[in-house]
């Protein structure tokens, strides 16, 4: 029980800090010079042309796994600690973090797809580093290969 709450926490961790970085690129303007990644209106208008349909998604899929914490933190009040339903809302939670993943990596794709190179080079960049991966990078790596 122990491990799976440990992933549990792991995969909202992760969740959190790839919506970290989608919600920085989405506020940032073109008037810092401290970010060489800034999206100009027609990139920014591109991927929100293309990410609605997977905000409203998440924004749906949060709810579900709200309901569904609130679900396992009843079960687990309860007298009753019927396992099956314990792992049931387990598994529930999982597999909507999961899709909630792989939509923002999709968000990100989509970013990535409209970026210039020096854009991608840097979106990685800070990518990594809020995601506390460090990775030494190839000033001719394409993001866009």
């Amino acid at each position: 029980m122990k491990k799976r709450i440990f992933v549990i926490l792991f995969l909202f961790s992760f969740i959190f800090n790839v919506i970290a970085v989608v919600y920085l690129l989405s506020t940032r303007t073109d008037s810092d010079p401290a970010h060489s990644f800034f999206l100009n209106e027609s990139q920014k208008q591109k991927i929100n042309k293309e990410s609605g349909d997977i905000l409203q998604e998440n924004v749906k899929l949060e709810g579900e796994l709200e309901k569904c914490r609130q679900d396992l933190y009843n079960l687990l009040n309860s007298e009753d600690n019927d396992r099956t339903k314990i792992e049931g809302c387990i598994s529930t939670i999982s597999d909507i973090q999961k899709k909630i993943q792989m939509n923002t990596v999709e968000q990100l794709l989509i970013y990535k797809k409209h970026m210039d190179e020096e854009q991608c080079r840097c979106f990685l960049k800070e990518f990594g580093e809020n995601m506390n991966v460090h990775h030494e990078c190839d000033e001719n790596c394409s993001c866009n290969k």
